[in-house]
Order: C-alpha cells, then sequence, then structure tokens
C-alpha cells in the first residue's frame, strides 16, 4: 500500500500579518513602489508585494522585460 500526503492547508488556522505581530513592537505596513510601466512613461505608485507589482507592470506593458 502507497501512503500519500495530504497538505494540510484545509485544516491549518488562517492567520493575517496583523494577527501575527500583535502584542509586538513590530508594525505591518504595506509596501510602495514608484515604478515605470512604459521606457517613456510615468512614474506610478503601486502598494503590494514584489510579486503582485511585478504582474501588474506586465499587464499594463506586456514587453516589460525587454523594455527594461
Amino acid at each position: 500500500m502507497k501512503a500519500t500526503l495530504m497538505p494540510q492547508e484545509d485544516t491549518a488556522p488562517l492567520i493575517t500579518e496583523v494577527a501575527l505581530f500583535a502584542g509586538t513592537k513590530f508594525t505591518v505596513v504595506d509596501l510602495e513602489w514608484n515604478v515605470q510601466a512604459l521606457p517613456d512613461g510615468p512614474t506610478i505608485n503601486l502598494n503590494d508585494s514584489v510579486q503582485k507589482v511585478y504582474e501588474s507592470l506586465l499587464e499594463l506593458n506586456p514587453k516589460y522585460d525587454a523594455d527594461f
């Protein structure tokens, strides 16, 4: 009989970053990125993780990697 490992994601309690750092000296803040989506375009502000900002840049400019 072959054992199968099942992910425990469904049973793990969800905890927010705010709850995780509650009672500590740490503060959770949104990251703000000042980026350019197009070579001659304006600088825009995006708030999120670096991965989400990169996804947004690709949505705004599918040739982002080639342009920069």
